[in-house]
């Protein structure tokens, strides 16, 4: 048998950082997945309000109604309330200004790639969390250029709700010359106050199943107990043994 792996054993440790940094790039990954498709449906409700001229067609009571109605069809779904079915109808008729006004805003000869800027446009719009939209919306009104400044800039930085915030209400796209090109592609960085609450929004939650209130201490220290079984299985795959991977451990933890 090979040298089993002391707890103290260099390597071991910085595998161990390894496999817990890929595990939260993939926790990221994943919470950036379920976001885009809360975005996604939030859209698409807000073009249906917009294009069906609902809150016309069927009076002041609508909103309150249709809340009442999904809640009532999907008890344990957060966001399907009067106030965020309305942010559905402004974000929708927000950003698609930007849409409509596409073609006339980009040159001639990069009318053939109009396809892809529409495209990323869309996905700078779905990749950052709903509340961040709210702030940005009540902030933005009807200014579709200056809302969208503002989500390209919280990617970018990686801007928390609060920082996000606070950075509204410093006037930084009057003092940035309104400036909406030459924004960068980012990979969202694991470590970034963004990144950190894609992770624990209510909504994923809400979207994905999960029920019940969840204490953020607990949902991070179940996420790292989880580890340990990432690693087993690791350990268990090379050997082609289960009761050979157990024997490995067990003589792990005795040095």
């Amino acid at each position: 048998m090979g040298k089993s792996i002391g707890i103290l054993d260099k390597d071991y440790v910085l595998w161990v950082k390894e496999l817990v940094k890929r595990y939260r790039s993939s926790q990221i990954k994943a919470a950036i997945k379920v976001n885009k498709e809360i975005l996604r449906y939030y859209w698409e409700l807000g073009k249906d309000i917009e294009e069906k001229q609902a809150d016309n067609k069927y009076g002041s009571k609508f909103y309150a109604t249709l809340s009442r109605d999904l809640r009532h069809e999907m008890p344990d779904v957060e966001g399907l309330s009067e106030t965020s079915i309305r942010y559905a109808k402004r974000f929708y008729v927000l950003y698609n200004q930007q849409i409509v006004n596409l073609p006339q805003l980009v040159e001639e000869s990069e009318k053939a790639n109009l396809p892809q800027l529409v495209e990323r446009l869309y996905s700078d719009l779905f990749s950052i969390p709903w509340g961040h939209h709210r702030y940005i919306i009540d902030k933005c009104s009807n200014d579709s250029d200056k809302a969208l400044f503002y989500v390209r800039q919280t990617l970018e930085n990686g801007w928390s709700r609060d920082i996000l915030l606070n950075v509204l209400g410093t006037n930084l796209y009057e003092r940035s010359g309104k400036a909406l090109t030459n924004f960068k592609s980012t990979l969202l960085d694991v470590d970034s106050d963004l990144a950190q609450e894609l992770t624990r929004d209510p909504y994923d939650f809400s979207f994905t199943g999960l029920r019940g209130k969840y204490n953020e201490r607990i949902l991070k220290d179940t996420l790292l107990n989880n580890i340990t079984n990432f690693l087993l299985e690791l350990l268990c795959k090379p050997l082609h043994n289960i009761s050979y991977a157990n024997k490995f451990i067990m003589q792990s933890d005795l040095n």
